[in-house]
């Protein structure tokens, strides 16, 4: 995306916000100045670095209450290190709300979603040789995460889904086939 696309999905966006009757709308990670008894809600990635920066704001007293988003599921290594960063700097009378909100996937059309993964090089770290387990895990976890997003966005139940699945497989015309039952001819 370039600088031009960015600026433009920002004014987009804070315009959305502003009809909604949001006063501001900042990245995480730019400065920000105290507004005493405004509530936040953050939206953000679950990550380390995210975590340390909603617990500095708590700590230096920008915003309460604090209502936080997240984009995808948050590991738990992540959250217990987040609790005990509450616990630290002594914060946790200023959250009132900690979601995890399944959104990360992008929504193109009615019919269309991406998991936004172009950076990632998916295609390439799937079928190259040279990619790394840990890059591999990284970028499977993604598509696993983003998928089950899509699937918690529309309302299906993924037991149902596997449930289904499994009898699909079990009725099908390979499911007695010799080679299939272990007979071996």
């Amino acid at each position: 995306m370039g600088s031009y696309d960015a600026h433009v999905s920002l004014w987009k966006l804070q315009f959305v916000l502003c009809k909604r009757n949001t006063d501001l709308a900042r990245h995480i990670a730019s400065a920000r100045h105290p507004i005493p008894d405004v509530p936040v809600l953050y939206l953000v990635e679950p990550s380390a670095q995210n975590l340390h920066l909603i617990t500095t704001d708590l700590s230096r007293g920008l915003y309460s209450p604090a209502y936080i988003n997240f984009l995808s599921s948050i590991p738990r290594p992540l959250l217990e290190d987040f609790a005990r960063q509450t616990a630290e700097a002594q914060t946790s009378e200023n959250i009132a709300q900690f979601y995890d909100q399944y959104l990360n996937f992008i929504v193109g059309e009615p019919d269309l979603f991406s998991l936004g993964m172009r950076k990632e090089n998916t295609y390439w770290a799937l079928n190259s040789a040279k990619t790394k387990d840990e890059e591999l895990d990284h970028v499977i976890d993604r598509i696993v995460s983003g998928l089950f997003s899509v699937m918690v966005t529309m309302g299906m139940n993924i037991w149902e889904l596997l449930s289904f699945n499994l009898l699909l497989t079990s009725n099908s015309c390979y499911a007695h086939h010799p080679l299939s039952e272990g007979s071996g001819s």
